[in-house]
Formats: C-alpha cells, structure tokens, sequence
C-alpha cells in the first residue's frame, strides 16, 4: 500500500530596485528571522538584479 506525504513548504520571495541608497542590514536581518522562525519559511527566492535582493543574499548567506 502507497502512503501519501504531504509536504507543506512555505517559502519567501526578494525582489527589489536596482537602486538602494540607504537600507538597515540588521533591519533586513530581523524580518528575514521572523520569516524563518516564526513562519516557518524554508525556501527564499531572490531576483538577483537589484542591491535589495543583493543585501538578502548576503543576509541569508550569514545565517545558514
């Protein structure tokens, strides 16, 4: 007999400008731990163009 799994990943996604003259890392940094720890999000996408998704990734990179 087959057992079904369901999976249930919640993921979030950066997309942001091209141009980013001021942003708070730790800013950046608080919201992307309550993404992950408070709902439970696995998966992050990133737009990869603009220094908003740059600064995500950066994020994310020091917190893995």
């Amino acid at each position: 007999m087959c057992e079904v799994i369901k999976l249930k990943i919640k993921t979030a996604t950066f997309i942001g400008h091209g141009d980013l003259p001021t942003c708070d890392m730790e800013l950046v940094k608080k919201r992307i731990e309550i993404l992950i720890l408070e709902h439970e999000c696995q998966t992050f996408l990133l737009g990869g163009m603009g220094n908003f998704d740059t600064l995500c990734a950066r994020v994310l990179q020091k917190l893995k």
